[in-house]
């Protein structure tokens, strides 16, 4: 297959009708959401359905419904990995032959997709098997006589077994539902880059002419024999029928005149993975520019447990305990997303620029920071979940209620607000799902084609003279709120990795003997902790606060992050409290000049406060002592002061979070700390209670 001759006469934009590739794209891409659309909205719906239904209810039904999931699921992911085969031998090298460092980013994506699938298939697998136990034990029960009951002579209870069965059911469902939507949210924005940035290439790179070859070939390369099989078997239950119509319009596509439809009459089979992501990366030599890619790790670890603490949230009846890991997980989540959002930052305009800059680079991160737009958007819809279920849960401020889309009547049942509980629930396990799969693949792209780029064309000068521009415009304190939790989320090996680097980067500078005591003083303190800990584990007095200076696994990381011991640490954890009190003590300054002040950040910082206040009618400002007494509304009324302050910048905002959400902890220590230079217990003082 030889590459095409340039073209005699791109197609020219806004030209009127859609081009060939234009036309043909835009169709399979309405359809195939359509489509998915569909199939995880019956997938949840089925996850809700599992999930409460009685003991007495038909496991025949769930049967149904499990293998019309299963078949339409079969369905839909042939068709895709068909059009990806496709596209793969016949679109991509096409593009690859006419623009350079395109291609490239589409492929990887394409290998990432296959893990989804397989995982969404071993879920529906897992799922049909335990409906079978199910609906196999569904009339044995315990199988015992009984001499009362319902007259039929045997005990009815559900076997141990059945009841497995079903547990395992709705585990699987829930499961499938969550990785469908995740898997969904990818295939949407593969799709839609693709139209942003594909399509264009095409249209400025072929002529129609052209275009309209290659859509020719596109359908001639479809394996028309497993299109024909699944046309003869018919739509399933709940199918859309877009998807359907279209594999009919490429089966008569590609017959030639006067003939039957050609193309391989084998079952479609997706081809190996050409290798894993960043496997190339797994041994290389140590690089100035590696800190970058090695916050990855951290990150990576931080979507897991972010995952984990959503799924293992407390029971719906326990409404105290699950409005105090709400307001933990919102927190946690408010951090988390301050340091993406200063990690893509840097990428977007100092680690992509840099790429671009070299000639034999041009166009290679394109890709990549249309994911960086895409990802924020899921930020905001995680965002929206949480807020969904603190008023779905009762624990919503007015303005969560406002902003809501949720309607909650004061007259509800229980069983109904339970269940719309249940249901928002679901809806953030699948939200926190995408984010994580999203951002996974991200990272794992930017590893396999991205790192490379940098040992083979940057220098160790150029290396360093990058990550001094990032250290450089972050600053001390920030820099150090950030490595603190990339630290404790990273293994010994990778941690050492990390420092090693960011010493290389800064050699002979004020930052490197920065650097070199703040180390120290981690490692130290590290190792304080872990003797106090040993020490607690033997009994000690104090308050219940006190305890909360352990470092647990799967701590939130807002809290692992600001955990200090020793003196040195009190003191940089309270200045960083101090400039908490001093950024909402400047914040409510700003509300009293809005009207006249043209600065768009004074503005938005009013606004902020503004808000704020209108939950909290005290219009609550404290002074520096007062962060010392704060009670939990008015440590929640800073924390929506700051969430909703969008004149920060993320890596500022992420700081200030960091501090503030440790407060409980730090107050703890002084008031303790008070306590016993005034010769008294660590009972009394100052502290966070309250309501």
């Amino acid at each position: 297959r030889g590459a095409m001759p340039s073209p005699s006469q791109p197609v020219p934009p806004g030209s009127g009708s859609p081009s060939a590739m234009e036309a043909f794209h835009a169709s399979f891409q309405g359809a195939l959401n359509d489509e998915f659309e569909a199939l995880v909205r019956d997938l949840r719906s089925a996850a809700g359905a599992v999930a409460d239904a009685s003991d007495a209810s038909d496991p025949v039904s769930h049967r149904v419904t499990v293998s019309e999931l299963l078949a339409r699921w079969t369905f839909l992911i042939a068709t895709y990995r068909a059009h990806v085969a496709a596209e793969d031998e016949v679109l991509l090298p096409a593009v690859a032959a006419r623009v350079p460092n395109v291609a490239h980013a589409y492929e990887l994506e394409h290998e990432a997709e296959d893990e989804l699938f397989e995982s969404i298939t071993t879920a529906l697998d897992d799922a049909n098997r335990a409906v079978e136990t199910l609906v196999a034990t569904a009339s044995t029960g315990n199988g015992t006589a009984t001499a009362t009951g319902n007259g039929t002579g045997k005990d009815t209870t559900p076997s141990v077994e059945h009841t497995l069965a079903k547990e395992k059911l709705r585990t699987a469902v829930q499961r499938a539902a969550r990785i469908a939507h995740a898997t969904k949210t990818v295939l949407q924005q593969h799709l839609a880059k693709e139209a942003a940035h594909l399509v264009p290439l095409l249209n400025d790179n072929f002529s129609e002419n052209e275009q309209t070859l290659l859509v020719t070939r596109f359908i001639q390369v479809l394996p028309i024999g497993w299109v024909r099989h699944f046309l003869e078997k018919g739509p399933t239950s709940g199918e859309r029928g877009p998807l359907r119509t279209l594999l009919a319009s490429w089966l008569e596509t590609s017959k030639p005149p006067g003939g039957t439809a050609g193309g391989s009459s084998q079952s479609f089979v997706r081809p190996a993975k050409r290798r894993k992501f960043g496997m190339e990366n797994a041994i290389k030599k140590q690089s100035p520019i590696d800190h970058i890619f090695q916050f990855h790790a951290a990150l990576r670890r931080e979507l897991v447990t972010l995952e984990a603490d959503v799924l293992a949230l407390p029971p719906i009846h326990d409404k105290a305990a699950r409005a105090e890991r709400l307001r933990e997980l919102e927190g946690r989540f408010v951090f988390f997303w301050g340091v993406y959002r200063a990690h893509s930052r840097s990428e977007d305009e100092l680690v992509f620029p840099a790429l671009e800059d070299k000639d034999e680079l041009h166009n290679v991160s394109h890709s990549y920071t249309l994911d960086h737009e895409h990802e924020a958007e899921l930020f905001v819809d995680l965002d929206a979940c949480l807020r969904d279920l603190r008023v779905a849960a009762g624990i919503a401020s007015v303005e969560d209620i406002s902003k809501s889309t949720l309607r909650v009547g004061d007259d509800q049942r229980s069983m109904e607000s339970n269940k719309l509980v249940s249901d928002v629930e679901r809806k953030l396990q699948a939200a926190c799902a995408a984010v994580r799969v999203c951002l996974e693949t991200h990272v794992a792209r930017e590893e396999a084609e991205l790192w490379p780029l940098f040992e083979k064309h940057f220098s160790n000068n150029e290396q360093r003279r990058l990550v001094g521009l990032i250290i450089g415009r972050t600053g001390a304190e920030v820099l150090r709120s950030l490595l603190s939790w990339q630290r404790k989320a990273l293994t010994d090996v990778e941690k050492t990795a990390m420092i090693g680097g960011l010493r290389d980067a800064s050699k002979n500078t004020r930052f490197a003997s920065w650097l070199d005591t703040w180390w120290s003083g981690e490692e130290a303190g590290e190792g304080t902790e872990k003797n106090e800990k040993n020490g607690e584990a033997e009994g000690t007095t104090g308050s219940a606060e006190q305890g909360t200076t352990e470092q647990k696994a799967g701590e939130p990381l807002a809290v692992a992050a600001t955990t200090k011991t020793t003196t040195d640490k009190d003191d940089a954890a309270v200045e960083g409290l101090r400039r908490v009190q001093e950024y909402l003590s400047e914040t409510r300054k700003g509300s009293s000049f809005t009207t006249s002040s043209s600065s768009s950040a004074a503005k938005a910082a009013a606004a902020a406060a503004a808000a704020a206040a209108a939950v909290d009618k005290t219009g609550y400002t404290p002074q520096w002592d007062d962060m010392f007494r704060m009670n939990r509304q008015q440590l929640e009324y800073s924390a929506r002061t700051l969430s909703r302050d969008d004149s920060l910048a993320p890596e500022r905002k992420a700081y200030l979070m960091q501090h503030l959400l440790a407060a409980r902890w730090i107050c703890a220590q002084q008031r303790v700390k008070k306590a016993k230079e005034s010769g008294g217990g660590g009972g009394g003082g100052v502290g966070l209670d309250g309501p």
